[in-house]
């Protein structure tokens, strides 16, 4: 429907991220939830520059990050978390040098997440840039809601609404450093969006 009305949501997604709280809240919603990171950023960028996510958009935002995680990013931070632990890979000295490929195979794949999440907001939301601090909170509580809901963490034990806009707030808290590209690609493999080190 439009071009993006907000800066890129890589560098978003980095500065948030390197807020205080936000990697601890962001992988509690994602441990015990399943609620995916990148969605939960993109819930929050997109109340800053579009309209609330229509419910056909979530779906399909879902399903896009739901597939491609389970095909390419979950498998990637399954091996790098292994590596982490194994008793195999402690005996091999490769294995740490693999270990880091790997965590830089899933950075790029948190990227290319992220790639269709955008694609999805152009071409499925209405821009709406502009909107003041209450409009945010408020878009990005409805957008974490439909989204918690489509995901089914409404139903998991702990969940509540609260959690969501703590969450929210919390990242919205972060300031943005207006990192560049290049900077922004040397931080990321410190900072991973999903999953720990």
């Amino acid at each position: 429907m439009c071009a993006t009305p907000v800066r890129d949501f890589w560098t978003w997604s980095l500065d948030r991220y390197a807020g205080e709280r936000v990697a601890t809240t962001l992988i509690d919603l994602q441990d015990r939830f399943s609620l995916n990171v990148n969605l939960v950023l993109w819930c929050c960028w997109c109340a800053e520059g579009y309209e609330p996510v229509p419910d056909a958009a979530m779906v399909k935002a879902h399903e896009a990050v739901s597939t491609w995680s389970s095909a390419v990013t979950g498998p990637l931070r399954g091996a790098r978390r292994f590596l982490k632990t194994s008793q195999a890979a402690a005996a091999a000295p490769e294995a740490s040098l693999l270990r880091i490929e790997i965590k830089r195979l899933e950075l790029d794949s948190e990227k290319i997440e992220q790639i269709l999440l955008t694609s999805i907001a152009e071409n499925d939301l209405t821009a709406s840039p502009g909107a003041d601090e209450t409009s945010r909170r408020k878009r990005a509580g409805d957008n974490l809601r439909s989204y918690a809901k489509l995901a089914g963490a409404d139903g998991r034990d702990g969940f509540s609404d609260m959690k969501l806009d703590a969450a929210a707030a919390v990242i919205f808290a972060a300031p943005l450093q207006n990192t560049s590209v290049d900077a922004a690609r040397d931080v990321a493999p410190a900072a991973p969006l999903q999953g720990d080190d």
